[in-house]
């Protein structure tokens, strides 16, 4: 887990506003996205930079916005493929 965690977060970091402090301050938007790919590793493939940055910021502003409180999700975080979240 710390291989991938790690690589992940080389992979993040440039795109952060802050050079990825934000992903290391527990309980931020950014921190929970980043640990959530983390322990979903098929939702992210280092190789692939343009996918995984899309989609660790579709799970920022899901966190941002208090996604996991919604009483209606429409499957956000659900499945391989953003298109259908």
């Amino acid at each position: 887990l710390q291989d991938k965690s790690l690589a992940l977060f080389n992979v993040l970091s440039p795109y952060a506003h802050d050079e990825g402090a934000s992903l290391l301050e527990q309980g931020t938007p950014q921190n929970k996205a980043w640990w959530w790919l983390v322990s979903n590793p098929d939702h992210f493939s280092i190789e692939d930079v343009n996918k995984t940055v899309q989609k660790y910021s579709l799970v920022v502003l899901y966190y941002s916005i208090n996604g996991p409180y919604w009483t209606r999700d429409d499957l956000w975080l659900e499945g391989l493929n953003v298109c259908f979240w």
